[in-house]
């Protein structure tokens, strides 16, 4: 797993603390969902799996594996099925699968598989704006859009290796290199944009409101603006890429009102809100705890049995391979996962031969870390410092990679302290850990949103309470609907 990142030295330090994650053993290992049938002419590999259900498989595993929410997984195929009969080619075949993973996303394959993260779903707040997804999806497998990105990538390649290889030209090569970069990236913003129309003409045609593709992108749009001020805080602003695969939400949400205003005036199809709840209610939110959960500075994994706490002043975010923290603007970051060593091999001996690939490590010393077993250096690469930790706990061996881009010995005495706070969990605490959920209240006369938000653990409740309801910031409460909020 390699992260690129738009600030030199941010990516310089992370280059160096993701290295070797092709061969760290994940967090937590996800199992796959049973394998579909598919038809026999479909290519086939080793141990007679078919490169379809590997692809999804994999697919699944990414994504923290398949969320298992039988009424919410009946009622996205109805959905399917019904959106599949109004679309211009009914004939085609489409499959969903509700994956267990917080982010909010959605894509589809050219066989009709599609894929939809239970973070999207809990964002919608009526089956209009559910099936708006899901339409919109369909339209890239209908519109054939993955073949037509893959024949303008293949273009844009050939052309490049003429010019380098047959011309011998390596300067109209790297352009040409560049120029497919842009048009592939400008092919692929216009796939989404006519997906999105394709989308509002499905909606109507199914009888949903055509409106729902503009609802929820506003809430989409919201949505992501507040994860990026979240992050923006720790790994400083990021400048709008212009290969940008998607065009910018507001772009999105005009074109999508212009699309439902051709067909009819708002609210002439009544948006099914309490349907769509009720089949969301109880719906894990945020991390899963069986994959590991951040709590503030702290990372617990009840199954695997142990807690971390990141210094004062870090954002934690849980990746599949990797717990990621920044702070100071990313001038300071951590790494916190697993590596796979023989059970007897020193810890020691382990960080002297380079834990971090081409870093050299110094100041190698055995340490114990709350009862168990440890060992720490010191590295330098560039201008970062790198203060490494190697901890296990039972089988596992845990690596701890702090980097700072100004080290100093009480930025040092900091990361050692954390490293410190690595224990394991007892039994009470891990039978203690519960997912978050989405839970329904209703309005009352006598209430306003504050009050129903505080409801909700953490901070900033009131602005996620209206994002979460795709609420605007002057909109009050209806006396008797209901409303979404997150329960622990």
């Amino acid at each position: 797993m390699k992260l690129r990142l738009r600030h030199g030295l941010v990516a310089a330090a992370f280059a160096l603390l993701l290295a070797a994650c092709a061969t760290d053993a994940p967090l937590s290992s996800a199992i796959g969902p049973d394998q579909m049938p598919l038809p026999a002419s479909v290519p086939r590999v080793s141990g007679g799996e078919t490169a379809a259900t590997r692809e999804h498989r994999t697919l699944v595993a990414a994504f923290g594996g398949e969320y298992k929410a039988p009424a919410l997984q009946q009622f996205l195929t109805e959905m399917v099925g019904k959106l599949g009969a109004a679309t211009d080619k009914p004939s085609e075949h489409y499959r969903v699968t509700i994956l267990n993973s917080p982010a909010v996303n959605a894509f589809a394959l050219p066989n009709g598989n599609i894929y939809v993260t239970r973070g999207l779903l809990t964002l919608a707040n009526d089956t209009s704006e559910a099936a708006a997804v899901l339409a919109h999806e369909m339209a890239h497998v209908t519109a054939r859009h993955a073949s037509e990105r893959e024949n303008l990538q293949r273009r844009s390649a050939l052309l490049s290796r003429v010019d380098g290889e047959v011309l011998n030209n390596p300067i109209a090569s790297e352009a040409k290199r560049e120029q497919g970069k842009l048009a592939i990236a400008s092919f692929s913003r216009q796939q989404e944009l006519e997906a999105d129309q394709i989308a509002v003409r499905t909606l109507a045609k199914a009888g949903y409101d055509p409106y729902g593709a503009s609802r929820f992108l506003i809430s989409l749009g919201r949505s992501a603006a507040v994860r990026a001020a979240m992050l923006g805080k720790q790994a400083g602003a990021q400048a709008p890429d212009i290969t940008a695969t998607h065009p910018s939400t507001p772009e999105r949400i005009q074109l999508a009102v212009l699309a439902a205003r051709q067909i009819s005036a708002p609210g002439v199809v009544r948006p099914d809100r309490a349907r769509w709840l009720a089949v969301i209610d109880g719906v894990t939110f945020g991390e899963d705890p069986a994959e590991g959960v951040v709590r503030g500075r702290t990372f617990i994994h009840p199954r695997l049995g142990f807690s971390f706490t990141a210094p004062e002043g870090f954002s934690l975010e849980n990746n599949p391979q990797a717990v990621i923290g920044f702070a100071n603007n990313a001038t300071e970051l951590l790494k916190l996962d697993t590596v796979s060593v023989p059970p007897a091999a020193p810890l020691q001996k382990l960080l002297e031969t380079g834990i971090i690939d081409g870093v050299k490590m110094t100041d190698v010393e055995a340490i114990s870390v709350n009862g168990l077993p440890g060992a720490t250096a010191l590295a330098k690469e560039g201008e970062w410092t790198y203060r490494v930790f190697a901890v296990r706990l039972g089988t596992q061996v845990y690596r701890i990679i702090f980097a700072a881009l100004h080290f100093s010995p009480e930025l040092d005495a900091r990361f050692k302290k954390a490293a410190q706070s690595f224990r394991r969990l007892s039994g009470e605490e891990t039978r203690a850990a519960r997912p978050a959920r989405i839970a329904l209240v209703t309005a009352r006369g006598d209430v306003d949103f504050t009050s129903l938000a505080a409801r909700m653990p953490g901070t900033d409740k009131l602005e996620r309470f209206m994002v979460l309801n795709g609420l605007d910031s002057d909109a009050h409460p209806v006396p008797g609907q209901q409303y979404k909020i997150v329960v622990e």
